[in-house]
C-alpha cells in the first residue's frame, strides 16, 4: 500500500528557544514547505552558541503517532529514507522524500526493531518479525521490495533480531543483532549473505539482558571489514559497571577490546558511533556518576581510534541533556551531534557542530516531548535529523547552518 503524507498534526507546534544567530524549526506539511518563508532567527541566551553562523531549520511531519523503532539513511543523491514501526508491535513502514513530499509504503504488517541502509541505488532494512520471532531483511531494487529470512527459530523458544543494525559495502549487506536461545542463553550475532544463504557468526556468546540492551552498532571500514560496538556484561565487583566493547572480526574470528566502562544502574548508557573521512572510529557514551535527576547528564565520554591504533579517551563538557548523543561527520570531518537538552518544562532537540579546540556551535531544532533521535549528514553539508515529537515522527533539515571550513 502506498500513500502520500501531506498533513501535519494540528496540535504539533514547535515553539523553540533558538540559539544566538540560529533559527529553530517549525513543522510544515510537505506541500507548505515548498512555499514557506524562511523563519526569522531568534536569540536565546540559554543555548550557548557564541560566534555561531546563521542557521535555520525546517521540519516536516512524516507520520502521526504512535511510532517507534525509526531509522534514517541518505542515499548517494542525498535523498533521505526512513523506516519506522506504526504502534509498538505493528506495521513496518518505509518512507522516502520525493519532490518535496514524503511517500510511504507499508513493508509488512509485522515488523519492528528496524535498521536501514542505502547504497548505490539499493536499500536494505533489517527487522524483527514479532509473531515468528525471526530476523528478516527487506531489499529494494528499483521499485520492487523482497524479503528474506536471515534466522528463524526451530525450537519454539529462540528469538532473533531483538535489536538490529545493518550496513552495506559494495552491494552486500551485513547485519548485527541479538539472539535469545533456549536455556536462557543470549548472544550477539553477525550475518552476511554468501553463496545464496546467510552465513551466521557468533560475536559474543554471553550477552546480558539482550532484550533491554541498546542496539549493537555495526560499522564497516573502507575495505568493508566489520566491527561492532556494544555493551558487555556487568562486572561482579561493585559498582558493577558494564564495559563498552569494540568487537573486530579477524582471521581467527571475533575478538573484543574494552573502550570504556559505563554505568549499570543509571539511565542513558547507550553508546553512539560514527566513522570519519579518514576511517577513524568515534564513540560517545556516558560515564558512571555523570547523571543528575535535576540536570540529566553534564558530560560525554568521547573515544576515538584510528584504523591501526589505540583508543584515546576524553571528556566533553556538554549542556544538560538526556539519553545518547548521536554522532556523524561531514566531508570536512567536523563532528556533528544531536542530543535532547533539558529546557525547563520542555525538552529540546539540540544540534551541535564542532568548531575545533573543544568549541561547539549549537542550535535548537524542536521543543516538546522529544526523543528517538537519528542523524545523517549529506555530502553538501546539509544536516538531517529524525525524531519523535509528541508521538509523531518528524524530519528536520538544516538550511545553511554549517560553518565554513
Amino acid at each position: 500500500m502506498t500513500c502520500r503524507v501531506t498533513a501535519s498534526l494540528a496540535g504539533l507546534a514547535l515553539v523553540s528557544a533558538l540559539a544566538a544567530g540560529c533559527g529553530g524549526a517549525r513543522v510544515t506539511t510537505a506541500a507548505e514547505e515548498r512555499d514557506a518563508p524562511r523563519p526569522e532567527p531568534v536569540r536565546a541566551p540559554d543555548v550557548e552558541a557564541a560566534e555561531a553562523p546563521a542557521c535555520e531549520w525546517r521540519a516536516t511531519t512524516i507520520a502521526p503517532g504512535p511510532v517507534m523503532g525509526q531509522s534514517l539513511a541518505l542515499d548517494a543523491r542525498d535523498v533521505p529514507h526512513v523506516v519506522y514501526t506504526r504502534s509498538v508491535q505493528g506495521t513496518l513502514v518505509y518512507a522516502e522524500l520525493r519532490g518535496g513530499e514524503w511517500v510511504s509504503t507499508e513493508l509488512t504488517e509485522d515488523g519492528s526493531r528496524a535498521s536501514l541502509v542505502a547504497e548505490e541505488g539499493e536499500l536494505w532494512v533489517s527487522y524483527r518479525e514479532f509473531e515468528t520471532r525471526s530476523l528478516l531483511v527487506a531489499h529494494r531494487q528499483g521499485e520492487e521490495w523482497s524479503h528474506e529470512v536471515v534466522e528463524s527459530p526451530t525450537d519454539g523458544v529462540s528469538a532473533f533480531g531483538l535489536e538490529t543494525s545493518i550496513a552495506a559495502h559494495e552491494g552486500t549487506p551485513s547485519v548485527a543483532y541479538y539472539a535469545r536461545l533456549g536455556g536462557g542463553v543470549e548472544e550477539l550475532r553477525y550475518a552476511r549473505p554468501s553463496g545464496g544463504a546467510w552465513q551466521v557468526e557468533t560475536v559474543d556468546g554471553a550477552v546480558e539482558d539482550a532484550m533491554h540492551n541498546p542496539p549493537p552498532l555495526l560499522l564497516l571500514g573502507p575495505d568493508g571489514a566489520p566491527s561492532i560496538v556494544h555493551v558487555g556484561t556487568r562486572a561482579e565487583e561493585p559498582p558493577r559497571l558494564r564495559p563498552l566493547l569494540h568487537a573486530l572480526r579477524g582471521d581467527a574470528g571475533w575478538s573484543a577490546s574494552v573502550i570504556h566502562d559505563v554505568s549499570s544502574t543509571e539511565v542513558g548508557f547507550e553508546p553512539a558511533a560514527a566513522v570519519d573521512g579518514a576511517g577513524q572510529l568515534h564513540v560517545t557514551a556516558h560515564a558512571h556518576g555523570s547523571f543528575s535527576r535535576e540536570r540529566g547528564f553534564d558530560s560525554v565520554v568521547h573515544a576515538a581510534r584510528p584504523l591501526d591504533g589505540e583508543w584515546a579517551i576524553e571528556r566533553w563538557e556538554w549542556p544538560s541533556h538526556l539519553s545518547r548523543v548521536r554522532l556523524s561527520f561531514d566531508r570536512a570531518d567536523r563532528a556533528h551531534a544531536l542530543s535532547v537538552g533539558v529546557g525547563g518544562e520542555l525538552d529540546r532537540v539540540v544540534h551541535s557542530v564542532s568548531r575545533g579546540s573543544g568549541e561547539w556551535s549549537r542550535s535548537v531544532i524542536a521543543e516538546g516531548d522529544v526523543h528517538g533521535l537519528r542523524l545523517a549528514i549529506a555530502s553538501s553539508g546539509e544536516v538531517h535529523a529524525l525524531y519523535i515529537q509528541n508521538r509523531a515522527l518528524v524530519h528536520a533539515r538544516s538550511l545553511g547552518c554549517v560553518p565554513s571550513p
